[in-house]
């Protein structure tokens, strides 16, 4: 029996290694059993983007639907980990009031198994604020277990499409998508997944909202989905992702984006990442579109 299912959390992950973008490295809070290591870490750097991101997606899926005429939306949330979009999105919490069910006492005295029977347990008996069917997008298995298994997401897709090709069952699952989110995870999930992901939409293309760290370049990223017949807008507003987890990590981001030519004055030279927020819209839509998709 391991330390977590008696009832301790995996020790918080203390990371000083980079990767090769500047990047403080968090792999270990990815693959627990639960979402406590990842809430831990993430709470105590003040992690804050997918509160920032809400208001993009539930506009996005809105004018989805008035333009499809769907009322629910299915929708693929790359780097999905434990669902904590999937649990913004869908009931009434807020970013800080989520960590906290992970990082109280009461949480930490409970096993895993025991932490996913509440879990499953409230999720099920609050109301929906948005009708989403959310689909999770991940390298972990752990984390898409777990929010699965908890009813945050409604299907997981397991998969590093940086490397592999699509699979037929993951073609299934992908085929019938109408908005495709992320938080954070664009720059380390390039355009070689994000087109293996259209590829396998087609022939309808999703309506997408991202949020892209300044410190990867837009330009790949524009380039592939103007090409492929998106409307691609980027909002004048920069969010903040998450503080700097060490002096190191800020001096290399730091050092990035002067190379790339962006200015951080005012932003990440004060302690913060921060982000772009993207949408893309098809730029036309199929005949049978409302019937079909």
């Amino acid at each position: 029996m391991t330390n977590t299912q008696q009832g301790q959390s995996a020790p918080k992950t203390e990371s000083s290694e980079l990767d090769g973008t500047g990047k403080t490295v968090f792999d270990g809070i990815y693959t627990a059993p639960d979402p406590r290591p990842y809430c831990e870490t993430m709470q105590a750097l003040d992690y804050a983007i997918p509160k920032h991101a809400q208001p993009m997606f539930s506009e996005l899926f809105q004018n989805y639907r008035e333009q499809s005429g769907k009322q629910s939306v299915r929708v693929l949330d790359l780097g999905s980990s434990y669902g904590i979009n999937a649990a913004l999105l869908q009931f009434d919490l807020e970013l800080p009031e989520l960590f906290q069910r992970y990082t109280s006492p009461e949480a930490q005295a409970l096993s895993t198994i025991e932490l996913m029977q509440r879990d499953r347990d409230d999720y099920s008996n609050q109301p929906a604020q948005q009708t989403v069917d959310m689909v999770g997008f991940d390298i972990s298995a752990p984390a898409l277990q777990y929010a699965q298994d908890v009813g945050l997401i409604v299907d997981a897709v397991q998969a590093n499409l940086e490397t592999d090709e699509v699979t037929t069952a993951q073609s299934e699952q992908l085929r019938n998508i109408n908005c495709i989110i992320s938080s954070g995870c664009i720059g380390y999930v390039t355009t070689i997944t994000l087109e293996k992901i259209i590829d396998a939409c087609a022939p309808y293309l999703p309506w997408m909202g991202h949020c892209v760290l300044r410190m990867f370049s837009l330009q790949q990223l524009t380039t592939l989905l103007q090409a492929r017949g998106y409307e691609v807008e980027i909002s004048p507003e920069l969010v903040p992702q998450r503080r700097f987890a060490s002096s190191e990590e800020q001096e290399q981001v730091v050092s990035r984006l002067f190379e790339m030519g962006i200015d951080p004055t005012g932003f990440e030279d004060q302690g913060w990442l921060y982000a772009w927020l993207i949408t893309a819209k098809p730029t036309t839509l199929e005949p049978d579109y409302t019937m079909t998709n």
